[in-house]
C-alpha cells in the first residue's frame, strides 16, 4: 500500500515515521518539494535514511517548507 505524507510549513517527519511509512511499502521512495523561487524538484528511488538526509542537508537548510513524500 502506498504511504504518502504531505509536509506543510516545515513541519517535517521524523526518521522514525519515515522508517516506518517504508515498513508498510518498501518498494522505494521519493520526495518532491516547492523550491522558494517556485520550481518543483524530486528525487526518487530513495530509502527512508537517504529521505531523512536530503530533509536534514537540503531541504531544512534551504528554508524549503513544502513537500510530498511517497512510499
Amino acid at each position: 500500500m502506498c504511504v504518502i505524507i504531505c509536509v506543510e510549513d516545515g513541519d517535517y517527519p521524523s526518521k522514525a515515521t519515515l522508517k516506518s511509512a517504508e515498513s508498510m511499502n518498501s518498494d522505494g521512495g521519493a520526495i518532491a518539494w516547492l523550491n522558494k523561487d517556485g520550481t518543483k524538484s524530486y528525487r526518487k528511488g530513495l530509502k527512508a535514511s537517504k529521505v531523512w538526509k536530503l530533509i536534514q542537508r537540503q531541504l531544512k537548510p534551504h528554508g524549503i517548507k513544502t513537500a510530498i513524500i511517497h512510499f
